[in-house]
């Protein structure tokens, strides 16, 4: 390596002085002890944003069990993702890293092979290893375009599980170009996946009706719980839900202007659509814990609640998100519960970048292969203060103006986004969230030259990282190029087979392509 630098050195150099220091957390020593090491249940809700959890409609809230869990957990309240898209969120909360170390930035990117994940760390221990994704950004199998190896598509989240599936229409007898599977399926299929299983396991449920177009996909007590007259055609409903979203210029520049045909009636429509879908997912998410809990499974288990990123809702006169980097979407629901943890609410601003770490700290584990990028959030549950600050880092890579975003929070309330973009001078953005929490004045960058320093410092830190650990960059998957080149072309793809055409249907039903 250039210099000469060894990879003890270099990772010293990388990464803050303590951060290496490896399961020496206070919370570890829940399991040390214990010859049963604890399950692990990561379950994602996409795109549900922080203030969903608890929000009140007509004086009840519309996570009733998730607040029950929390109460009796440890609640974050202020968490910040690695990102505000699926793919790059989801790769470094799997990693422990953030974007500049495993490079999954833009649709393209496939996590390398050589990355850790929590799932291979768990196999490492011992752990049955179990996830289920109806997201098809989230799917399972590898295939390059040049060189196919599998009917499906893969951006590298299955490596380490044991059982990774991707759950299709087919499946529950849901239309071809269905976005997802309905909450109630994934549930299912995650208690089936559990039954009689050896432990300890490792399970993750990615659920997707938080995700635009906010349909129950199968009629639900919860259809219309929140709107009249609750329509029970779904496709009528994705396709009217969709017409209003582009409306508002959901997949534009976060530079245009909103558009003014939204009406007030349609706002309404999809915030009673959003807060439907949370609920339902809510319900889901008790009735997998519950069912757990009645089996025994629950006494000795971690379970992690969190959401990829967030959504926007017109709070820049748009809908949606993987344009920008502002709180709304970057902000995201975490609740950690492990036994012999008592309930707390954590205010401190963290990462859940971080649960890599926790899972590690929280199973008791002994484990070195790759450095400490983002800190344990173990110490906050135990409220002690932490050995190392948390880093408070978020990356996107080619928004619709083909932009790249980093954004940095500070300890003292502070935040700084960079935007980049080539052939065009770096805009800096600076907020004091203290006083400004909806981010709407920005300061003079002279006011956060600081962070201006720690953003170039962990990007050049996980880089030098990846580098020592040889992550090769990110590959292109054909799906993406499918869809790059019908959007490009405004026609339709020469897609080589039925499965081909397929993923490019789902891409439109979930909103990426128009």
């Amino acid at each position: 390596m250039a210099g000469g630098l060894s990879r003890r050195r270099l990772l010293k150099a990388a990464i803050p002085a303590g951060a290496l220091a490896l399961g020496a957390l206070g919370a570890a020593r829940y399991y040390i002890s214990s010859k049963r090491k604890p399950n692990v249940i990561v379950l994602v809700a996409d795109s549900m944003r922080s203030d969903h959890l608890g929000r009140q409609i007509d004086g009840a809230s519309i996570t009733p069990y998730l607040d029950g869990l929390a109460s009796k957990s440890v609640l974050f309240r202020n968490t910040y993702s690695g990102a505000s898209w699926t793919k790059c969120a989801m790769a470094s909360l799997f990693t422990g890293g953030f974007t500049p170390y495993h490079g999954v930035a833009r649709g393209s990117g496939t996590l390398s092979s050589r990355c850790d994940t929590i799932a291979k760390m768990l196999k490492r221990h011992g752990y049955r290893t179990m996830g289920l994704v109806c997201n098809i950004w989230m799917a399972p199998e590898t295939r390059i375009k040049g060189g196919r190896t599998a009917d499906d598509y893969s951006y590298g989240f299955g490596q380490g599980f044991d059982d990774y599936h991707l759950v299709t229409p087919g499946e529950w007898g849901g239309a071809a170009e269905s976005a997802w599977a309905p909450a109630d399926v994934m549930t299912g299929k995650a208690l089936k996946a559990v039954d009689g299983c050896r432990e300890p396991y490792f399970l993750y449920v990615h659920y997707m009706d938080t995700h635009y177009p906010w349909v129950i996909m199968r009629p639900d007590s919860f259809t219309g719980r929140y709107s009249a007259p609750g329509e029970k055609n779904q496709w009528k409903v994705i396709r009217e839900n969709r017409e209003i979203i582009l409306s508002a210029n959901w997949a534009g520049a976060t530079d245009d202007p909103p558009d003014s045909h939204v009406t007030e009636e349609n706002r309404k429509r999809l915030v009673a659509a959003v807060n439907e879908s949370v609920g339902y997912v809510d319900s889901e998410v008790g009735r997998l814990l519950e069912q757990l809990r009645g089996a025994g499974a629950l006494d000795n288990s971690v379970v992690i609640f969190a959401s990829d990123h967030g959504e926007e809702y017109w709070e820049r006169g748009h809908i949606g998100h993987g344009q920008s980097l502002y709180n709304e979407v970057v902000r995201v629901p975490l609740v950690i519960s492990a036994p012999d943890l008592g309930a707390r609410i954590v205010t401190e601003p963290v990462s859940s970048v971080g649960i890599y770490e926790t899972i590690k700290d929280l199973c008791g584990l002994r484990d070195d292969v790759q450095p400490v990028m983002a800190p344990s959030l173990a110490p906050y549950m135990e409220g002690r203060p932490p050995r190392e600050p948390q880093r408070l880092y978020s990356q996107l890579d080619g928004n619709a103006n083909g932009a790249t975003l980093r954004k940095v929070v500070g300890a003292d309330g502070r935040e700084i986004i960079v935007r980049n973009q080539a052939g065009s001078e770096d805009r800096v953005e600076v907020y004091d969230l203290k006083r400004d929490s909806g981010e709407r004045t920005s300061l003079t960058a002279a006011a956060a030259e600081d962070l201006m320093k720690t953003t170039k410092g962990i990007t050049q830190e996980c880089m030098a990282v990846a580098q020592e650990l040889s992550i090769d960059r990110p590959v292109t998957s054909l799906a993406w190029q499918l869809a790059e080149e019908e959007s490009t072309s405004g026609a339709k793809t020469g897609a080589s087979s039925a499965q081909d055409q397929k993923m490019v249907d789902q891409m439109r039903a979930l909103g990426y392509l128009h």
